[in-house]
Formats: C-alpha cells, structure tokens, sequence
C-alpha cells in the first residue's frame, strides 16, 4: 500500500511530465494523475508545481524523489543480489559526466552497454564540474580525480596530461616560447584561473597567464587554438589527432601538467544495482590508464 503512486510520482519527476510518464509507464495521462494525487494526499504535500506549458518538483517533491528513487534502487539491487532473478540488467541508469574524455569515451561505451542491455533506460546530464551525485540522485559520476568526498566510492579509470598546443600560424606570427616564463608575454587561452602549473620531471613552475579568450569548454578552447588566437593547454587524448595532422603544434613539449586521473565515483549504498557494476566492468574491461594507448585501442561504434 505503501509504495502506490510511488513508480507514478517517479516516472513524471524523470520525464517532468505526466504525459511522457504515462508513455512510459504504459499508462494513460488520467490514471497517471490520478495515482499522483492519491499518493500527494495520503503524504499531506504537494509534490509538483503544474502550469499548462511545464511540470516540476516543489521543495518537497525533490526531497521524496531522492528518497524515494534510493529506496526503490536500493530494493532492485537487494533483489537482484539474492540471486533469484533473471540477471537481466534493467532500470533507470543516471550517469554524470565532467570533462572531455567522458565525452569522447564514455558515451560511444553506454551506447555500446544500452544495446546489450534491452530492459535498460540511459539518463546522461553534462556538467563543468564535479556535482554531488547523491543530492541529485545519480547513479554514478565520471569525473577528473582525485575524490574529495570520502563517503562516496570510487574507482580509477584512465589518466591524462594537459599539453601547451598553438596553430602553425600563431607560432609563425609571435614566435614559439622557449621557456615557461614566456608564457606571460602569449596570447594564451584560458578555462579558469590565471595560472599554468607545468613541470618537466625535475622542477615545477606556476605561471601567470593572460589572454583575451576565455571558456570552461574545451571544445571552444580547441576550435580557438585552431584559429590561431592564442595557445591552450589542452587534454592530450583531445588534440592527438590534431598533432598528427598539424593543425595544432605542441608547444614546450617538455612541460606537462600534472598527470590528471579519470574516476567513477557512486553513492557508498549496502546494494550497488547490477547496472552499475556491470558498466564499471566493462569500462575496467575495455580501457587502458594511458589515455594515448586508449585512445589507439579504441574500438569504433
């Protein structure tokens, strides 16, 4: 009795809709609202906000949604660890990614994981940077390490470094640096802060950056550095491909970045669903920690 409406109220919260919720659900829209109703009057609060054009959660409803989901999460997984069930991989997979290589490696993979897994739904929201995973009810978080929060479990998946890249024509036009320090008389192109770290193995140096240019997508700084407005320090999984073609050149290739891990973080819960520990398998499976060999071994899909 306790758990009616509860699928409902979760399907609508996902979908911010109660016609989607309905489509998914296998339902109509009436016994979807109907159903949502009831479970609002037996909880004495209103769960969502509803206006003709959108559908969203009130204060109340976003607290019983991750209560809620971790409760009805946490069920399957128990249920699937006894073992008396078919094995199938099944539910609602909420993954968020922070960085390029999530990007360029993980979603090719959970296209890959949602054709072998028939009974499984995909739920991918990008971020900037790290959010907290339980607050918003994610199944897990791909993201650069190290983990700052040790109540979450964790996993290391690969490694990077940065490297200092510029067009042929901005070299041609102001000149390669030949040293760290020439950096502050560049053009550089910058995602935060005003300061490169590099190091070359022996020593380490913090350098003051400027540049007219500023963006937190790499994207953005990669098509920039292309254009020849200035250099970026960028993923080095990310220009490879440039390096090879000469769009870009590696500038002080001696100086790097601090090596910069790749983790799959997920809430610490007693049952961790089958669908998260079968994906954190195949990505160890499948992917190497060197981000220059991965990105060879690759496979295309």
């Amino acid at each position: 009795m306790h758990w009616d409406g509860i699928d409902e109220f979760l399907a609508v919260a996902e979908n911010s809709s109660f016609s989607r919720a309905a489509d998914r659900l296998g339902l109509t829209n009436s016994q979807v609202s109907k159903r949502v109703a009831k479970l609002e009057a037996r909880l004495g609060a209103r769960l969502f906000y509803r206006t003709t054009r959108r559908v969203t959660l009130t204060d109340e409803g976003r607290r019983f949604s991750r209560l809620a989901t971790a409760a009805r999460d946490n069920l399957r997984a128990a249920e699937a660890s006894i073992g008396g069930g078919t094995g199938e991989i099944r539910g609602i997979l909420r993954v968020n990614l922070a960085g390029d290589f999530q990007e360029q490696f993980l979603v090719p993979l959970l296209a890959e994981y949602l054709q072998q897994n028939p009974a499984l739904e995909v739920q991918l929201d990008f971020s900037d940077s790290p959010v907290d995973i339980v607050a918003h009810g994610y199944d897990l978080s791909i993201c650069e390490g190290p983990l700052e929060d040790s109540s979450l479990g964790g996993k290391p998946l690969a490694a990077f470094h940065k490297l200092l890249v510029a067009s042929p024509g901005y070299l041609a036009r102001e000149g390669a640096p030949a040293a760290p320090g020439d950096l502050a008389r560049h053009h550089c192109l910058v995602s935060s802060g005003h300061h490169w770290v590099l190091h070359n193995g022996r020593e380490q140096k913090r350098i003051r950056v400027n540049g007219r240019w500023r963006c937190e997508n790499s994207h953005a700084l990669r098509s920039a550095a292309r254009s020849g407005i200035g250099i970026a320090q960028l993923p080095d999984f990310g220009v490879l491909e440039d390096l090879a073609q000469g769009t870009l050149v590696e500038v002080l290739p001696d100086w790097k970045y601090n090596e910069v891990q790749v983790w799959a973080a997920y809430p610490e819960t007693r049952f961790i669903p089958a669908r998260v520990t079968r994906l954190l398998e195949l990505m160890t499976e499948e992917w190497q920690l060197d981000s220059r060999a991965l990105l060879k071994t690759q496979p295309s899909r």
